[in-house]
């Protein structure tokens, strides 16, 4: 669309799947964002994300292995950051 300006948003995404990480990607295109996603598949790398950045959102895939959505939330929150944090859960 010309002259239409997209709303940017910065997203740390915890995610481990590459098809899973560009669904979103393109989706949050598709709906007018231009999303600055950085994408974080640890604990250690979803620290450093929090320690150098801020979010306007944090998406994390529930079950990683090694990882999963419950200690990135606690992790977050550990920080008392007010960050909306959204998770997926597993496919069935």
């Amino acid at each position: 669309m010309e002259g239409h300006m997209s709303e940017a948003i910065r997203l740390l995404h915890v995610e481990d799947s590459d098809d899973d990480a560009a669904l979103v990607a393109r989706e949050l295109t598709r709906a007018g964002y231009a999303p600055e996603i950085t994408r974080v598949q640890t604990a250690e790398s979803f620290q450093a994300a929090l320690d150098h950045g801020t979010w306007d959102m944090v998406l994390s895939d529930f079950s990683m292995p090694g990882f999963n959505g419950t200690a990135a939330l606690r992790l977050l929150r550990e920080r008392d950051q007010q960050t909306p944090f959204i998770s997926c859960p597993e496919r069935s």
